[in-house]
């Protein structure tokens, strides 16, 4: 709704007063569109899938987007000579940039993605209760604004692959999974709690859990369990310019250790 909003606001950045670069300057101008049209999708998806053995499957597909009216916000140079510093002080520019949200091109997104599922029981009986799982999957986007050149799709990564090792047996629960995602434009809160797009550096998270629920006995029914997640310690970081060495922001969340009972009657 934000983006429909008729009107704008200007804004003044007194920390960067003195600074004549226009894309450093200490005035901005955000405005809404009104007449936006919504995004709107023709899309086809492709699907294989087998399956075999005790809960064993491959499954095998493609996807492709056609997206029409993409929003996306242009930025433009803008003159603020008839506006008035807000303190009363001198400014190094009266120039600064205005953003504001427009319909762009149409563009494609297409992709392929993979899975399995494989319990090791299907191979021999004495590895009953092992298994993996694992999928990945490569997007690729060509959507574009108001130019020729194609743009990031906001929390859209090239390559996202996951995969999973277990144990479950007896009631004993062990399980280790890890993720990998590549760079992605992120939509991250700014200083004024406002919304905006930046890169995000590729991550790679590892999760960990292992549970007991006896069987038998006195205490059947009882379960316990411990978890474990980002033992990486991986961190959430942002940059500017589609370079790296540029960091933004560099959130370190630390790793997350939990336990849990359950009883089941």
């Amino acid at each position: 709704m934000d983006q429909l909003k008729p009107g704008g606001g200007v804004n003044f950045d007194t920390s960067k007063r003195d600074n004549t670069d226009v894309n450093a300057s200490p005035w901005s101008l955000d405005l809404g569109n009104a007449k936006l049209r919504p995004l709107m999708a023709d899309t086809v998806d492709v699907g294989l899938e087998k399956y075999f053995g005790q809960g064993g499957y491959v499954s095998v597909g493609g996807f492709y987007k056609y997206l029409e009216n993409y929003i996306y916000r242009q930025v433009n140079p803008f003159d603020f000579t008839d506006f008035e510093v807000p303190d009363g002080g001198t400014v190094g520019t009266r120039a600064g940039l205005s953003k504001q949200w427009l319909n762009g091109n149409a563009g494609r997104v297409y992709g392929a993605e993979a899975s399995f599922s494989l319990p090791f029981a299907n191979f021999t009986q004495s590895l009953d209760g092992f298994g993996v799982l694992a999928s990945a999957s490569y997007t690729k986007s060509r959507v574009r604004e108001g130019g020729p050149d194609s743009i990031s799709m906001p929390g859209l990564s090239k390559w996202v692959v996951n995969g999973t090792a277990y144990f479950e047996k007896a009631g004993f629960q062990v399980r280790a999974s890890g993720r990998y995602r590549s760079k992605f434009l992120a939509e991250v809160s700014t200083i004024s709690l406002a919304r905006d797009m930046f890169m995000a550096k590729s991550e790679f998270v590892v999760d960990a859990q292992v549970g007991y629920t006896f069987q038998s006995g006195a205490l059947e029914g009882l379960g316990v369990l411990f978890q474990a997640s980002n033992l990486t310690n991986e961190p959430f970081v942002t940059y500017y310019n589609n370079d790296p060495r540029q960091i933004r922001d560099y959130q370190n969340y630390g790793r997350n250790f939990m336990a849990g009972i359950t009883y089941k009657f």
